[in-house]
């Protein structure tokens, strides 16, 4: 999904690398009024490389720099929070500024493995790719000013980026090519979102389904606009319920009389 422009700068001003890390990771799994549902805190661990203690002491961190809330009366094992001031229900929310998740490389090993001044950079090359059509000219000025690190250091995280993107140098100017590592990806934001929300509550409820039913489940969720991460939960629940695994044709036939 979405952070809001004025979370971005927060979140870069204030965080530390693997905070940014979870704040992507679970950041791709909340609805339109920023809350996210479901998280199985194993599988964070897996997916940012972290301990359980870790994961601990960074919630509890982006709660307390006022990221975050977490809701502490959820169900046992999953967490429940909510971005604070990141709501996105109309278009006046959509015109106070957004910064897309779904970037390919934030959810890559090679972004994991960064150093927080080198995400800091790459955050604000696709925010600034948002609005250009080829090339982002940089300043090692400007470079200097986005990570409080010195010449030397810039240099250095600049090298390291030309991993993911095509970057040209000649003498202090930097050329980023906006063709080369600004890819999003294949799954929509949508999918996701529902993917996460179905699979949650089948692992809650300790039920399999087969892929292709879940995949119809998606397309269900999508044909009716179905925005709202408890609605999606309530009507899987009521299919979950009745039949002990998602059969998407009373999936759609309830979703339809809502």
């Amino acid at each position: 999904m979405k952070i809001s422009t004025e979370n971005l700068n927060k979140i870069m001003a204030l965080c530390t690398k693997k905070e940014i890390d979870l704040i992507i990771h679970i950041g791709q799994f909340q609805d339109k009024y920023g809350v996210i549902k479901g998280l199985y805190y194993k599988n964070i661990l897996e997916a940012i490389d972290i301990c359980k203690s870790t994961f601990y002491y960074l919630m509890q961190s982006l709660e307390e720099k006022g990221i975050i809330k977490i809701n502490y009366f959820n169900d046992y094992a999953y967490w429940e929070v909510e971005f604070v001031n990141n709501v996105f229900a109309s278009s006046e929310d959509y015109k106070k500024g957004y910064f897309k998740l779904n970037y390919e490389i934030l959810h890559s090993a090679e972004f994991i493995a960064m150093t927080k001044s080198e995400k800091v950079i790459v955050l604000n090359l696709l925010k600034i790719g948002d609005f250009r059509k080829h090339m982002i000219k940089l300043t090692v000025k400007r470079l200097m000013d986005w990570t409080g690190k010195s010449l030397r250091s810039v240099r250095k995280f600049m090298e390291t980026l030309t991993m993911a993107f095509k970057i040209i140098k000649k003498d202090n100017l930097y050329m980023v090519d906006c063709l080369c590592g600004f890819d999003t990806r294949a799954a929509s934001e949508t999918n996701i979102l529902y993917h996460h929300l179905i699979n949650y509550r089948l692992h809650k409820s300790k039920c399999k389904s087969d892929p292709h039913s879940i995949k119809d489940a998606v397309t269900v969720f999508k044909q009716y606009k179905v925005n709202c991460a408890d609605t999606v939960i309530s009507l899987v629940d009521t299919v979950i319920t009745a039949f002990g695994e998602i059969v998407p044709r009373y999936l759609n036939t309830i979703t339809a009389a809502q």
